[in-house]
């Protein structure tokens, strides 16, 4: 399912995962038992306990002095914030969009159009990994890197579906993108 649009929302994949099954559960309670294996309960860590950044400060960092640097992000504020609070990296993002801040939520281009700020799309440069990450860059003509580890189910799968959307490269690993600046 995650090889089509609409599914960059991690419950509305999970909620229509379970009816293609043949079982039907509400969107709702889909996000309320997603939520407590994501944040945990009863003095059980969730799975935001585990998440690790792919990219170091350091290299954040050298990223941020050469672009300026922000998120587009399928998650909740949230979510975000957990993931910034207490590291170095909440400073190197300047603005951040989640899908609290937008209307309707990848692929639609919202979020984008609101971080270019009024600047012109080609000056910005996008990193995604899903169809709807390149369906957003496409609509808010952004030009778009596809991110798929080499060798992977991921990039078996989207590689193509990606090049077709307008990506520019696939690259193997974000950390790749010095590779693709020289």
């Amino acid at each position: 399912m995650e090889n089509r649009s609409g599914y960059n929302d991690d419950w509305r994949l999970t909620t229509d995962w379970i009816a293609s099954l043949g079982d039907s559960v509400p969107y709702e309670e889909v996000k309320a038992r997603f939520q407590k294996f994501y944040w945990g309960s009863n003095h059980t860590p969730g799975n935001v306990a585990k998440e690790k950044w792919l990219v170091t400060h350091k290299r954040l960092e050298r990223w941020s002095r050469r672009a300026e640097l922000t998120l587009f992000t399928g998650r909740t504020r949230r979510e975000l914030s957990h993931t910034l609070k207490g590291t170095d990296a909440a400073g190197i993002f300047r603005r951040a969009v989640t899908m609290d801040d937008v209307k309707k939520g990848k692929p639609d281009p919202e979020g984008l159009r609101l971080l270019l700020n009024g600047a012109a799309p080609r000056e910005a440069l996008y990193l995604g990994d899903n169809i709807d990450d390149a369906l957003s860059a496409k609509g808010a003509r952004v030009p778009f890197l596809g991110v798929l580890p080499h060798g992977s189910e991921a990039h078996a799968a989207r590689a193509a579906t990606l090049r077709k959307l307008g990506a520019l490269e696939i690259l193997d690993s974000v950390r790749d993108l010095e590779k693709f600046w020289t």
